[in-house]
């Protein structure tokens, strides 16, 4: 494959997520993502179109799906039992009252700071 043809192939493509090639590194072609290449010279057009598809689907994995922890909670689920009979010892609020971020793989909630404003 040429470098030409490579960079049209790769046009087909509108969202790379940031994979690029790195063109004619000692005669070769890569495609990089700036972690990890591979080696493209080779590859006829058909197979140079399911290596980006890969890699794509693979950059993209999981984007639709909903976040769990590592024990396969999501934030409502774990946030629902946390506060299933009682209430945040800090803020005083109820499972909706919390914002959810993962930490080493467990979901921590953090009270709002806007709790009890719309019920004045």
């Amino acid at each position: 494959m040429n470098e030409k043809e490579a960079w049209r192939i790769l046009e087909e493509f509108p969202d790379t997520r940031g994979y690029d090639l790195a063109i004619k590194e000692d005669g070769r072609l890569w495609l990089n993502d700036g972690i990890v290449r591979e080696e493209i010279t080779e590859d006829t057009a058909e197979e140079l179109r399911i290596r980006i598809q890969a890699w794509i689907d693979t950059a993209t994995q999981g984007e639709t799906e909903e976040l769990r922890d590592k024990y396969g909670d999501t934030a409502e689920e774990w946030g629902k039992r946390q506060f299933e009979f009682e209430y945040c010892s800090d803020c005083s609020g109820d499972w909706d009252d919390h914002d959810y971020i993962i930490i080493l793989g467990g979901w921590f909630a953090r009270c709002r700071d806007d709790k009890g404003e719309d019920e004045e």
